[in-house]
């Protein structure tokens, strides 16, 4: 191809070629008189004034820049005299993003224009009862978290909202006799347990997944009792001990559902035993953990998210819906020290550590609206972190998985740190740092000897 010029970014095929002005081999934006140069280069050698704002740009339309054209666009979607100016905090919030190219990109989508007009034609109620009602989608869902994020709908949350209708799913396709048991069990005993912590906002990833678990566990119990010809009143302690050793260990959170039907008086007198704790089955060979810490502090091609929620994991045992829960506010600096908070106390980062951190508190994610800082890991929908699920994916697509990583931070840690301490300062239950403390052969009672005040020089 000779013909000088920029390519299309719609059709036009931009193979990889090396750039005649900075020398790295990446797809061809243009051809020049020197030869292919990049995307990067074009927009910094060919940079002109908007016709409309006189703002230095590469053109996108007709010598128009990215953020007229998008100024053009939503004033096609929106028509603000049939909504008395209702959605004008939407518009505004679409048209504020740093990136206009990458909200031209979006509200071009089939699905999203259609959900853009619907809302501007009054079709489509701004309440969440009427997205409820709406067919689910990718597009609808970040729509409507934006919704959120600028206040023209309240805040909800969708883990929660979403329990709910999964729960009549679940039992749409059970017997009519289980469902009347499983329901009342879920709805006024599960759910509302759930629901009571996100109102004192203590809503985590894992507590819908502790929904589901139970009431799937109490649907699995009662279909298997089925088979066996075995009545709900007339369970037996060997029913139960049965279940237990002929199947997987997550059986074990069936144990709610049976403390429950005891209080109903629906069962007898059953001892429903508590799962016991077993020794990490997986642990890394600590030089392991240590070349992947290093690779994760010298990287310069991960993600900075990658790499610090990773050290996190490696270096202080950390679990990843924590982690991905931090606030910004997490991390303090105080006379060039750098503190995060796992737990109750502040806890020093390495210094190697501490740069990461504090660049990552500049990073916005990749929702261009409503991840104001807030979260020391934004996520893809506005106004809220990056799921704990998606984090363990990126790490593992690097080779990073967690449960050994973490096992062995923990156990390399417990019998350094007294337990009192690496509870506080990890966010550990004491129990937890314990057991931790005992599988290390480290004795934390020696702990609260070394704290008590011995002799002085003069006695």
């Amino acid at each position: 191809m000779s013909d000088e010029g920029p390519l299309c970014e719609s059709c036009a095929p931009r193979p990889l070629q090396t750039c005649s002005l900075c020398g790295r081999v990446r797809r061809v934006n243009a051809f020049v008189a020197t030869g292919a140069i990049c995307s990067t280069c074009y927009d910094r050698t060919h940079r002109t004034p908007c016709t409309r704002c006189g703002e230095s740009c590469r053109p996108y339309e007709v010598g128009l820049c990215t953020r007229c054209v998008l100024e053009d666009r939503l004033s096609q979607l929106f028509d603000e005299p049939s909504e008395g100016g209702r959605l004008e905090p939407l518009r505004e919030a679409l048209l504020e993003v740093p990136e206009p190219r990458s909200m031209l990109g979006w509200i071009r989508r089939p699905r999203v224009r259609d959900l853009l007009l619907q809302i501007s034609a009054g079709e489509l109620e701004l309440s969440h009862e009427a997205f409820d009602q709406h067919e689910r989608s990718r597009q609808l869902d970040h729509l409507r978290e934006l919704l959120v994020a600028i206040d023209l709908l309240p805040k909800h949350n969708p883990r929660i909202d979403r329990l709910a209708p999964w729960l009549e799913e679940v039992l749409a396709d059970a017997s009519a006799r289980h469902a009347l048991i499983i329901r009342p069990f879920a709805t006024w005993s599960v759910l509302r347990r759930v629901r009571r912590k996100a109102d004192r906002k203590r809503d985590t990833e894992g507590g819908a997944k502790w929904a589901r678990s139970r009431i799937r566990a109490a649907l699995q119990l009662l279909e298997w009792l089925q088979q066996r010809g075995v009545e709900l009143e007339d369970l037996s302690q060997v029913d139960i001990d049965l279940w237990l050793s002929t199947g997987p260990t997550t059986r074990y959170v069936a144990r709610d559902f049976i403390a429950w039907c005891r209080a109903r008086r629906f069962v007898g007198d059953i001892r429903f035993p508590l799962r016991q704790p077993t020794s990490p089955s997986e642990v890394m060979a600590d030089g392991e953990r240590w070349e992947l810490v290093e690779r994760l502090l010298r990287s310069d091609v991960l993600a900075r998210e990658i790499r610090v929620a990773g050290l996190f994991a490696l270096l202080f045992g950390q679990h990843l819906s924590r982690v991905c829960h931090m606030r910004v506010a997490d991390l303090r600096v105080e006379g060039g020290t750098v503190f995060a908070r796992f737990g109750r106390d502040d806890l020093a980062l390495p210094p190697i550590l501490k740069e990461l951190a504090l660049e990552l508190r500049k990073v916005r994610g990749h929702a261009a609206i409503g991840n104001n800082g807030e979260w020391l890991f934004p996520g893809g929908l506005p106004g809220r972190p990056i799921t704990a699920e998606r984090m363990r994916l990126r790490l593992a697509d690097e080779g990073i998985v967690l449960r050994p990583t973490r096992n062995s931070a923990l156990l390399a840690l417990a019998p350094r740190v007294p337990t009192p301490v690496i509870a506080d300062l990890l966010g550990l239950h004491i129990n937890t740092a314990v057991e931790w403390s005992r599988r290390a052969g480290g004795d934390w009672a020696a702990y609260a000897v070394s704290r008590a005040p011995g002799p002085t020089e003069d006695e």
